[in-house]
């Protein structure tokens, strides 16, 4: 088996040791050396490495140092690679919704069309509970009002290019009561710029509607939104001057003054 034999160069200080230094065996100024400052030595063996510590230390700390500096330059490009992913994500992310579509609404009800992915989608963003029927083209689905709970329907025409949201009072006209609930109504939708109250003369269901003809256009999630909450706000806002007309005896003009006040010029 060969021995392992380096040269290495190095520096000796003999006023650092004047007696000479036990490590390595060089005798100091004071055993009247007379090496010269800059030498060669071979060092063999175990001894060796143990001997020449002195010299190893300042080669190890130097490749210790380049190792950080790699690792850090990984660090730094693994750091640069995971901020690009994400903004790449978010990118998508944001594409996807400025372009009005999801494709969870898309893969939960892939027999849905277009306009009524939209109408799914508005209910998905704001995590509603809802029952679709892709046979009628509708959604099912209830809302609470300030003064009551109402019962929601949205629809979808993909032929002829329409939507449709209904909001339903829980309260159903008596027969004797209609044409006062109907003046109510027609008293109610004038002035309306978006929807209208209507009722059913054969049940007295009465129900506020918010209807698009989107045929030219594009329908979007947010069309939809808007449409659910003009529904609701308008019928839970007529809510009272409806239950007083049906069961607390109102007249039309008790039940309207109810919710918009006493207009001029009309008899009390």
């Amino acid at each position: 088996m060969g021995r392992l034999v380096r040269a290495w160069s190095f520096d000796y200080h003999p006023d650092l040791y004047p007696e000479g230094d036990p490590a390595t065996g060089i005798e100091g100024s004071a055993g009247g050396s007379t090496q010269q400052p800059r030498h060669r030595l071979a060092l063999s063996g175990l001894g060796a490495a143990a001997g020449s510590c002195s010299v190893l230390l300042p080669v190890a700390a130097m490749r210790f140092g380049h190792v950080v500096d790699r690792r850090r330059d990984e660090d730094r490009a693994n750091r640069a690679a995971l901020f690009w992913e994400i903004f790449v994500g978010l990118s998508d992310f944001f594409k996807s919704k400025s372009a009005g579509t999801d494709s969870a609404s898309g893969e939960k009800h892939p027999d849905a069309g277009p306009l009524m992915r939209e109408m799914i989608q508005s209910l998905e963003n704001d995590n509603w509970t809802y029952d679709y029927h892709p046979d009628r083209n509708l959604i099912y689905t209830g809302v609470k009002g300030k003064k009551s709970h109402y019962r929601l329907i949205m629809s979808a025409n993909e032929k002829s290019q329409t939507v449709c949201v209904m909001t339903v009072h829980p309260t159903l006209t008596p027969e004797e009561r209609r044409a006062a609930m109907a003046e109510f109504l027609t008293r109610a939708n004038y002035g309306l710029t978006v929807g209208n109250f209507e009722m059913d003369f054969r049940d007295g269901e009465v129900r506020y509607r918010v209807g698009y003809d989107v045929e030219g256009g594009r329908f979007t999630a947010k069309m939809a939104d808007n449409m659910v909450i003009c529904a609701y706000t308008m019928m839970d806002r007529y809510a009272a001057g409806l239950v007083g007309l049906v069961h607390q005896g109102k007249t039309v003009l008790e039940a309207i003054e109810a919710v918009e006040g006493k207009k001029e010029g009309e008899a009390g």
